[in-house]
């Protein structure tokens, strides 16, 4: 390698919010993964990546995979069904606290702290207490 690479693809106006960025190698592919919470829906001008009408405060969970060893990345992937709001859990935790990522045989296995409630499930309803969700994601084909 010769520098450092960004899997990040966007160029929105938004933030990324990565206090706990998931990196992880495959023992079976030597693939890498990666995921990071993404503000980039956040516009703070309401629709669907934003819940407060506050730009940067609501995010979901994004990833990209590399093939190559880190030169390249895939373009990026929304990995989380909708958006969060970790103030709204108001539970002295914040995103990444409680996230990991696990990658093997060419499927990334990544947890994250989530109170969207896009499963509807959730016995706390959407934006209140943190849950941890997680998700099956195949390194995708070029």
């Amino acid at each position: 390698m010769t520098g450092p690479r960004t899997p990040n693809s966007t160029r929105t106006r938004g933030k990324l919010t990565a206090q706990s960025m998931g990196v992880r190698g495959d023992p079976t592919t030597g693939n890498i993964a990666v995921i990071w919470y993404d503000a980039r829906n956040d516009l703070g001008t309401g629709g669907p990546g934003d819940t407060d009408g506050i730009p940067n405060t609501d995010a979901q969970v994004w990833g990209a995979f590399s093939t190559d060893g880190g030169q390249t990345f895939t373009k990026n992937i929304q990995i989380s069904a909708r958006t969060s709001n970790s103030h709204d859990a108001q539970n002295g935790i914040d995103y990444g606290d409680y996230s990991g990522l696990s990658f093997y045989g060419g499927i990334a296995h990544p947890a994250w702290s989530d109170n969207s409630n896009s499963t509807g499930n959730n016995p706390d309803g959407a934006l209140h207490q943190l849950d941890i969700y997680t998700a099956s994601v195949p390194v995708p084909r070029r």
